[in-house]
């Protein structure tokens, strides 16, 4: 371990990973269409279909939690996962007034 200069962990710039499921086209689809469901990721045939699905729920969270802090946009989010056929499906919307009578 060595020491380092206050330039050296200024200068990093931490950009993130992006999400592949929250993409920004994706949160706009959801923003421009409030209170229809989507079928946001899925996996089928997979023995670790339990971890997935728990990856899936994880990323929603976060994402809820941060869409609802800077955007003021509040989503919700459900998971469904079978043992019959390994699959994990994570389906969310925009919770939102609207005038098109998806209320």
């Amino acid at each position: 371990m060595k020491p380092v200069d206050d330039k050296v962990v200024d200068s990093i710039q931490s950009k993130g990973r992006g999400s592949k499921i929250f993409t920004n086209d994706n949160i706009q689809t959801l923003r421009d269409n409030p209170n229809q469901w989507y079928e946001m990721a899925s996996t089928i045939g997979d023995e670790n279909y339990m971890g997935v699905m728990a990856s899936y729920v994880s990323s929603a969270r976060y994402f809820r939690d941060r869409l609802k802090g800077t955007e003021n946009l509040d989503i919700e989010f459900k998971g469904s996962q079978s043992k019959h056929d390994q699959s994990a499906r994570l389906f969310v919307r925009v919770i939102g007034d609207t005038t098109n009578g998806t209320n």
